[in-house]
């Protein structure tokens, strides 16, 4: 059965746990993860909202939202 997604998140930075465990926790709450930050993308979760990585550098450009994994994690999980 398809579960419709709540939206694209991308990834970026350290994480408190592996990426992959984190990424399989992050599609069970029912979110798609992306590699690539893009107008449609929900989040950005990032460990540093003001780093100079491309991924920060796009989520600025399409005003996509920059959260921590610990916000994200209170709030969306």
């Amino acid at each position: 059965e398809h579960i419709e997604s709540k939206g694209d998140i991308c990834i970026t930075g350290k994480l408190s746990v592996k990426r992959k465990d984190f990424e399989k926790e992050v599609e069970k709450a029912g979110y798609s993860v992306v590699s690539k930050v893009k107008k449609d993308t929900k989040f950005l979760i990032t460990d540093d909202k003001d780093s100079g990585s491309s991924k920060n550098k796009d989520a600025d450009k399409y005003g996509v939202q920059k959260i921590t994994e610990h916000e994200f994690r209170k709030t969306y999980m």
